[in-house]
């Protein structure tokens, strides 16, 4: 009885500890090669932090974030989305000469910026939207169905344990196609010259199941945010 009870009081000073040390701040820390820029600035849901880099290009900061989600660093002239969530750390390099070539992610949220970096190298190398927005209306959605394949793999590549990250990419995902298919018909005749075209009845079946009043997602989302403009 007297082993059970010490065990019991071990059990409970660890379980304070575990809970004295769990955090609810983020750390960023930068190191930026060739850097001219005085200060990085990170912004996004009603927050901004302004963090001076030093002599030598780096940075650090204790980061206070009422919300998990992404971001928007902004170095110099340069700016990239990140994903920062409470509690967790980012740590990343860079060269300011090729500032979206050269980032690389490490610490706890490294594996899902290294994502959103290589998303953004893939959307520049794939989004011919002249050609996209000329196709007719079936091979556009084929085209969609076929990027969204691409996306799927490239994700897996980066081996991201993080569910609530995951469920942030596919909703941007699914607010990003929508906004695609939205913005076709208007495109389409701009590209085309056909000034009368009108899409089949059932192409908008793929956005019937967005909610075009969701404050929630217009708050957090920037892709949802972009399908309302």
């Amino acid at each position: 009885m007297k082993k059970l009870s010490i065990l019991l009081v071990a059990l409970s000073i660890l379980s304070c500890k575990q809970q004295e040390e769990k955090r609810d701040y983020t750390i960023i820390k930068g190191q930026v090669e060739n850097n001219t820029a005085e200060n990085a600035l990170v912004q996004g849901h009603d927050f901004e932090a302004r963090i001076p880099i030093d002599e030598g290009g780096s940075f650090a900061d204790t980061l206070h974030l009422k919300n998990n989600g992404l971001y928007q660093l902004f170095i110099g002239p340069e700016r990239t989305e990140i994903y920062l969530e409470r509690g967790k750390d980012l740590d990343f390099t860079l060269n300011a000469d090729e500032f979206d070539e050269s980032l690389r992610y490490s610490g706890d949220l490294g594996n899902s910026n290294n994502y959103l970096a290589g998303k953004y190298l893939w959307e520049v190398d794939n989004s011919d939207y002249r050609k996209l927005f000329s196709m007719d209306e079936n091979q556009f959605l084929q085209k969609l169905d076929s990027r969204e394949k691409q996306m799927d793999s490239l994700y897996n590549t980066y081996e991201i344990q993080n569910e609530e990250f995951s469920q942030l990419i596919n909703n941007e995902r699914k607010y990003s196609k929508a906004a695609l298919i939205e913005t076709y018909q208007d495109a389409h005749r701009f590209y085309s010259g056909e000034e009368d075209y009108r899409v089949g009845n059932n192409f908008y079946n793929a956005t019937k199941d967005i909610d075009y009043q969701d404050t929630l997602a217009f708050r957090n989302s920037p892709a949802y945010q972009n399908l309302l403009d």
